[in-house]
């Protein structure tokens, strides 16, 4: 995400970075750089919906969304990882 010069897609069923602080810091960054962040979600995951959002991105909520997937203008990541702090730490 770091090395994004346009676009970031972030892609994940789960979204919970309120004590990641390291990730907190590179999505204000792409903000503040102007980059352009997407963010999709699993429907209904209220939570994640929340914490999206509170970083000052509109998320698009997704249906039955299971897929991982990490995109900028350069690079795709699939994964099986959600972006939870939980996930980094195990």
């Amino acid at each position: 995400m770091e090395e994004a010069d346009q676009r970031v897609i972030l892609v994940t069923p789960y979204f919970r970075v309120r004590n990641w602080h390291k990730m907190l810091n590179v999505l204000h960054n792409l903000l503040q750089r102007s980059i352009q962040v997407e963010v999709y979600i699993r429907k209904g995951e209220i939570d994640s919906i929340n914490e999206v959002r509170n970083i000052g991105i509109d998320p698009i909520e997704i249906p039955n969304l299971h897929t991982k997937l990490y995109l900028n203008e350069k690079i795709g990541i699939v994964s099986s990882m959600n972006i939870l702090l939980s996930s980094d730490t195990n």
